[in-house]
């Protein structure tokens, strides 16, 4: 009987102990969260392939459209002037992808980026090495043009 008694209330400190905190930032938050080029992929849940863009330039993701191939995967960027819509071409575009991990740091993979076939877009080769959730952040920052984006887009 005591071992028993003994191991409920080992189990319940455990258990207790392993429970979650209540400080979620995000849902203790008063506003909804902005979608902006610094939210977080928490905040941009749900929207997907949308893009979250501030500065001077703007970043649309061409392709895929929605979701993208679980391994190897090539992604089309376009970056524009927000003003006139013209392309913008740039040796200063730098893009990360990562997997948000609850508990964890974000899961990393590796990004190249090379010009595109038309003025403006870009060619971002990566691999996904997890089916769900990657967060694409890209980042120009080239004398009178600058711009931050995010988008999430769905490995499957």
């Amino acid at each position: 009987m005591k071992k028993a008694l003994l191991s409920l209330v080992a189990t319940s400190i455990f258990v207790t102990g392993c429970g979650t905190s209540g400080s979620d930032p995000v849902a203790s938050s008063d506003t909804a969260p902005e979608a902006t080029a610094d939210a977080t992929p928490d905040a941009m849940e749900g929207m997907k392939g949308m893009d979250a863009t501030s500065g001077n330039v703007e970043f649309t993701l061409l392709s895929p459209a929605g979701s993208a191939p679980m391994g190897d995967a090539e992604l089309t960027l376009a970056v524009t002037d927000s003003a006139t819509g013209e392309p913008i071409t740039t040796d200063n575009l730098a893009v990360d992808i990562t997997m948000p991990m609850d508990g964890m740091d974000p899961m990393l993979t590796e990004v190249e980026v090379s010009p595109g076939s038309e003025p403006g877009q870009y060619t971002v080769a990566t691999y996904f090495s997890m089916e769900g959730m990657w967060a694409i952040n890209a980042v120009v920052e080239d004398g009178g043009q600058q711009g931050k984006a995010q988008f999430m887009i769905e490995a499957q």
